[in-house]
């Protein structure tokens, strides 16, 4: 790359990155509450699946949501959180933990 090139895609990533950590502030509580839900929510055995535990959660998780005045819509609320089950080392324990047998035995690291 020239000199000046390197510098503005610097400059840029760094706008990027600063970006994204807001973002990562914003959407935190969100997630602290979605971990807690997994376990306070989960039934006796576990989650059988993601898709259960994510159906079970996403009302309550969305009355925080919006009570906490969180950027996020309802009806990307399921794709949200799958997401963050893949990308966020936290909920994915929470969910690991709370999950049946079977389901982490099937699942195995829930790709």
């Amino acid at each position: 790359f020239p000199s000046h090139d390197t510098s503005h895609y610097g400059r840029q990533k760094f706008i990027a990155s600063t970006g994204g950590k807001a973002r990562s502030h914003i959407y935190h509580p969100a997630k602290q509450e979605a971990a807690r839900l997994f376990e306070t929510c989960k039934p006796a055995n576990g989650w059988m699946s993601i898709a259960q535990a994510i159906d079970e959660i996403d009302e309550k998780l969305y009355e925080f949501i919006k009570a906490q005045r969180i950027p996020l819509k309802q009806a990307a609320l399921p794709e949200t959180l799958r997401r963050w089950t893949r990308k966020d080392t936290e909920l994915r324990s929470a969910l690991e933990k709370t999950s049946s047998t079977e389901a982490r035995t099937r699942i195995g690291t829930l790709k």
